[in-house]
């Protein structure tokens, strides 16, 4: 009886000290470990050896950085152009912040001499006298707050109080228009350098103090074909195959279509629309979005195109060469049709 009573004992305790010890594993890191390291003075490389080094170490020797040419878990190859002074150095591998991430070891470059012999260990001190027992001590940290016991009955509801003054205004709210999109209407066919406004592509909005405006706009551009060449050509021939127009599609702000050229947008798309086979140009889609901060106030945001450039072709039969092969931006039926979001972003 006395036996099983005892095996029992024991297999508790190795249960509970073996689930203690898994438990302190599973939330303990394992210990960066530097156990050797080399140096390869005709390829300039500080090869170290050890445990634990992570995915991205970084290396220092003394208080000199290194530069890692590569590494793995158990190995770092690090560039050292030129061997230092002959002396031992403190060699330093880092994969984080906790000491667990951090590892040492002591590299020695040039001849050292032979290390001495150990000295005799000395002997054993006497045991001490016990010393006197020590003053209380301090009183322990107030116990932890008792539960909250039940509520009473609710008490009679007093009398109504005297109403109190107003307080003072807030401030102004953001403007009822924070997001408003819209669709061309039709389509702009232009071959100048000019921008102009995509029709339809147009929001006006209330910009309030402390507030940034999102702007987002995506549709499709087509190289328009066929077209009746310039004189003296006289046959409406399309254009061959391989012949491109170039387009800039953006947002400007408060855009004055009677001074475009003072007023493009601050940043816009390039595209290039090329012709296929026969008479149908596939169509070339722009997506841009940003973020503009202007000044409080009434603004207006605008979707503009202009024709850039395109290649220059012969038609069979005619001598002059296509310049300004038209294109055409936007549309009012899907799926060239093109669209401009517009939302207020307030920043408080």
């Amino acid at each position: 009886m006395r036996l099983r009573r005892s095996c029992v004992v024991i297999g508790t305790v190795l249960l509970v000290w073996s689930c203690a010890v898994a438990r302190a594993q599973k939330t303990s890191a394992k210990q960066l470990v530097i156990t050797s390291a080399s140096y390869d003075a005709t390829a300039g490389v500080l090869r170290i050896y050890g445990q634990q080094f992570g995915t991205d170490p970084n290396v220092w020797l003394a208080a000199q950085q290194l530069n890692v040419m590569s590494s793995t878990a158990d190995v770092i190859e690090a560039i050292l152009a030129q061997q230092p002074p002959a002396g031992s150095y403190l060699l330093t591998v880092s994969r984080g912040p906790s000491t667990p991430d951090n590892g040492t070891f002591v590299m020695t470059f040039g001849s050292v001499g032979p290390a001495g012999a150990d000295g005799a260990p000395g002997k054993t001190g006497d045991t001490g006298a016990q010393g006197p027992v020590g003053p209380p001590g301090p009183a322990g940290d107030t116990g932890p707050q008792g539960v909250v016991g039940p509520a009473g009955p609710q008490g009679v509801q007093g009398p109504q109080g005297v109403q109190g003054p107003p307080g003072p205004q807030g401030p102004p709210g953001l403007s009822a228009q924070t997001l408003a999109t819209v669709y061309s209407t039709s389509s702009l066919t232009t071959n100048t350098t000019t921008f102009a406004p995509v029709p339809g592509l147009s929001v006006t909005v209330d910009v309030p103090a402390a507030s940034a405006v999102f702007i987002a706009t995506d549709g499709g551009i087509q190289a328009n074909n066929p077209f009746t060449p310039p004189p003296p050509c006289s046959v409406n021939a399309g254009v061959p195959a391989g012949a491109a127009a170039v387009a800039d599609v953006g947002v400007a702000v408060d855009f004055d279509p009677n001074n475009a050229a003072n007023n493009p947008p601050d940043r816009f798309q390039r595209l290039t629309s090329t012709i296929a086979l026969g008479s149908i140009t596939p169509l070339t889609y722009w997506s841009m979005s940003h973020t503009r901060v202007l000044a409080p106030g009434t603004h207006t945001f605008t979707v503009v195109g202009r024709w850039f450039n395109s290649t220059l072709l012969s038609i069979a039969g005619c001598n002059n060469l296509i310049t300004n092969i038209p294109v055409v931006i936007g549309g009012n039926i899907p799926p060239s049709q093109a669209e401009l979001t517009v939302m207020i972003v307030s920043s408080k």
